[in-house]
């Protein structure tokens, strides 16, 4: 027999509970998400206990996490998010990005045994997701199955198939600054609220980039190094930011444009920041920048007139709302970045 202390849900194979996240958990969580995701993706590097703390306790928006865990404790299957805080239509929301959702193949038979899957990513959707103060959408980048999953079962929308921006790192970023100063820093100070609040202006949804955010994602993640710049105009007021690393997107090499942020009424601080991310790559000898935008906002076309040509990529970014609705308003008015993803 199958329980959950929030859902009922289906039999199953294997006997299992469904239940949220509880202190001590992540000893049986790790040893699965590292088993199941070694054997589907060549490129898969085993996470450790550190980055799964940092991942999930230490994220100022909290966690969000369900397993299917057996009599003996072992965990058979998981749905996650990282919840992200986001200014939606003037309004504070925390938002799901729904990521390291599996289910141990051990306990599949078939196909149609997808249900061990479901028993979490439903009751997930439940307890986690309608109108505020629950999260309004939901969004990721999945792999290509578990986005037809996500489809069929839990209302995925595809957004766009995603672009990409890219540029040869020695033509790119020569433009004049126009006296805007940029500095390399190692963490984010508490301006950034001031600067987020004027920046986010032309959006509809974005998510909140204060330091609180910002040293999370950034500055205080095991095992990766980020670049983080800011620039300042002559005034020294603080016009915008960037952070980049070298990493691995869609199976490629190269400078990736990881976060960004520019205070529409001071382009000149773009230019500054573009400048400075080519000159770090040409120091690291990188060959190629990358950057994702939607294409519907403003930075998508800047970056294209400053040299950045935009390529295909194998992702889809889909978004879902937990509500009736559809998720037209996101294809329109959300700003992202990677770092809304967890892909770099």
């Amino acid at each position: 027999m199958v329980s959950t202390s929030q859902t009922p849900v289906p039999e199953q194979p294997v006997e299992f509970t469904v239940r949220e996240y509880r202190p001590g958990d992540e000893h049986s969580i790790l040893p699965a998400f590292n088993r199941v995701f070694s054997a589907i993706d060549r490129t898969f590097e085993p996470r450790t206990m550190e980055e799964w703390r940092w991942r999930y306790q230490q994220n100022p928006a909290g966690w969000r996490i369900l397993i299917a865990i057996t009599p003996e404790g072992e965990v058979v299957a998981q749905q996650a998010g990282l919840p992200v805080r986001v200014v939606h239509r003037g309004e504070a929301h925390v938002w799901n990005q729904v990521v390291d959702s599996f289910a141990d193949p051990r306990h599949l038979r078939s196909l149609k045994h997808v249900n061990l899957f479901l028993a979490c990513a439903q009751p997930f959707n439940q307890l986690y997701g309608g109108l505020p103060p629950k999260a309004l959408y939901m969004y990721g980048m999945p792999v290509r199955r578990a986005y037809r999953i996500g489809q069929k079962f839990l209302g995925y929308q595809v957004l766009r198939e995603q672009l990409v921006l890219e540029v040869d790192a020695a033509q790119a970023g020569r433009a004049a600054a126009g006296g805007v100063a940029v500095e390399e820093v190692t963490r984010f100070p508490e301006a950034m609220a001031e600067l987020f609040e004027r920046a986010r202006a032309p959006f509809a949804s974005i998510a909140v980039r204060d330091a609180a955010f910002l040293n999370w994602r950034f500055a205080d993640r095991p095992g990766h190094r980020y670049r983080m710049a800011l620039a300042r105009t002559p005034a020294g007021r603080l016009a915008g930011y960037s952070v980049a690393a070298l990493g691995d997107f869609d199976l490629q090499r190269s400078g990736l444009l990881v976060d960004w942020l520019v205070d529409p009424a001071y382009p000149e601080a773009g230019r500054a920041l573009r400048a400075w991310l080519a000159e770090w790559a040409r120091g690291a000898g990188i060959e190629r920048i990358r950057a994702l935008f939607p294409e519907t906002c403003a930075d998508f076309a800047v970056f294209q007139e400053e040299g950045y040509r935009a390529a295909k990529t194998s992702y889809v970014t889909v978004g879902g709302t937990y509500t009736r609705g559809h998720t037209l308003t996101l294809y329109w008015g959300w700003y992202y970045t990677l770092a809304e993803f967890d892909l770099a």
